[in-house]
């Protein structure tokens, strides 16, 4: 009973956007997670730190992390430029079988 109780209570806070970052924690078992917009900028901040440390080469995610703050702060449409890069990498692989076909309607994925 005390978890449907709880359940009620913070799908109500849900709606309510500084209490329920504050708030939320305390009636569920997930801990605080940011709005996608901060992330962003966390994520991305933190791939900037990296790179001026020169703590190694960068990850694919780090890198897209990146585009994604730079896209963010300059109002660009980040994934985008991130899906026609990846698409590109993987056509200087050999990775796409049929480019021009792909290149019109996407890449198609094994699942």
């Amino acid at each position: 009973m005390m978890s449907y109780a709880s359940g009620v209570a913070s799908f109500g806070l849900a709606t309510l956007p500084i209490l329920r970052d504050v708030l939320q924690p305390l009636f569920t078992q997930y801990g605080y997670s940011m709005s996608p917009g901060a992330s962003v900028i966390e994520r991305g901040l933190q791939t900037f730190e990296k790179a001026i440390k020169g703590d190694g080469d960068l990850t694919r995610s780090q890198i897209k992390n990146a585009a994604r703050l730079f896209g963010l702060a300059m109002h660009l449409p980040a994934t985008q430029a991130i899906r026609t890069v990846e698409y590109l990498d993987k056509l200087f692989d050999g990775e796409i079988e049929e480019p021009i076909r792909e290149f019109i309607f996407g890449v198609k994925h094994d699942y």
